[in-house]
């Protein structure tokens, strides 16, 4: 059989990679091998033609296992005291993990959430304080009507002005009442509200948008009907400045001024006005002749009916006197 020449190259190469750190080993005299061993601190070590074993190793018991077979070399002996001392070392204990109830995990999932929103809400106000040293100092004027009657629209006006003093701003308004001025902080966009709840009739309703000039005047008007009367109605003036915070894509909305307008509200005085009323809140009080009305004059008309009728049954009647 003829070996080829590559496979016999491949043999003796794996065959020098094996011997040849073993026989250079060996070539080690004992007391060399010993100066080493106590260098490292570890044991002596006997040299024998056939196996290196300890100096103090004791035969194993019968019932233990069976000794390691002897090694050839006295380098096996050195390696497994100085090269592989480290894992002597007992191992490490492994830390256990210890399982969590239901309730501990629903528990810690809720205090995370709430740890997370405690943190969002500090970050939220630190950008909403930082949105609000934006804003600037204007001034704001307005009329506000002392008295009112039911059906009588009135005017109500407000003006915003960030170049203008408040008196310079107050002599702008044209609305009947007493006029009255305050500062305000506005942004870009001022938000403005009337609202009159259920005594009032305010148009346009709801809140109003406008972008605040810095050289004009920004103003807002309101028609006022009142729609029940009393001594203490109250109308409700707001300004919100509109910010942006941070890059959420939603504005947010900061209340700059708010106040209360007291008005006292009279019935109609004379015939013409209560007509008047009655036509324009006519389709208001339509639930009037349903509730009241209708109802009242059923139980009269019914009342009416059982009385007559008693008294047809009444006449009826025999006088009772004996007959003759």
């Amino acid at each position: 059989m003829v070996i080829p020449m590559a496979d016999l190259i491949r043999w003796l190469a794996a065959a020098l990679l094996i011997f040849l750190p073993a026989i250079g080993v060996a070539r080690l005299s004992e007391d060399e091998l010993n100066i080493r061993l106590q260098a490292d601190g570890a044991r002596e070590v006997v040299m024998s033609p056939v196996s290196v074993e300890p100096a103090s190793a004791q035969p194993a018991p019968a019932e233990a296992e069976s000794p390691a077979r002897p090694r050839r070399h006295a380098w096996h002996a050195y390696r497994r005291q100085t090269a592989f001392a480290g894992y002597d070392r007992p191992p490490r204990a492994k830390k256990g993990r210890q399982k969590k109830t239901a309730s501990e995990v629903i528990a810690d999932a809720f205090q995370q959430a709430e740890e997370r929103d405690r943190a969002a809400e500090v970050e939220r106000e630190a950008l909403v304080d930082k949105a609000r040293a934006t804003l600037k100092q204007a001034n704001v004027a307005f009329n506000a009507p002392e008295r009112g009657e039911i059906g009588k629209t009135f005017l109500v006006e407000a003006k915003i002005s960030e170049v203008l003093t408040r008196p310079e701003l107050s002599r702008k308004i044209e609305g009947p009442g007493k006029i009255e001025s305050a500062p305000l902080q506005v942004s870009k966009r001022v938000i403005a509200t009337l609202s009159g709840g259920e005594a009032f009739d305010v148009s346009p309703s709801g809140p109003q948008s406008k972008f605040v000039s810095e050289s004009d005047i920004t103003a807002w008007t309101w028609q006022v009907t009142p729609k029940s009367a009393g001594d203490d109605k109250l109308l409700i003036l707001t300004f919100d400045a509109v910010i942006k915070v941070g890059d959420q894509i939603d504005n947010w909305t900061i209340n700059t001024f708010r106040r209360s307008l007291h008005v006292e509200v009279d019935w109609p005085e004379n015939a013409s006005q209560w007509l008047d009323w009655a036509k324009k809140n006519g389709e208001n009080i339509h639930w009037i002749w349903v509730t009241i009305i209708l109802p009242t004059g059923v139980a009269f008309l019914a009342w009416l009916t059982g009385r007559r009728s008693g008294a047809a049954s009444g006449d009826d009647k025999p006088d009772g006197r004996p007959g003759e």
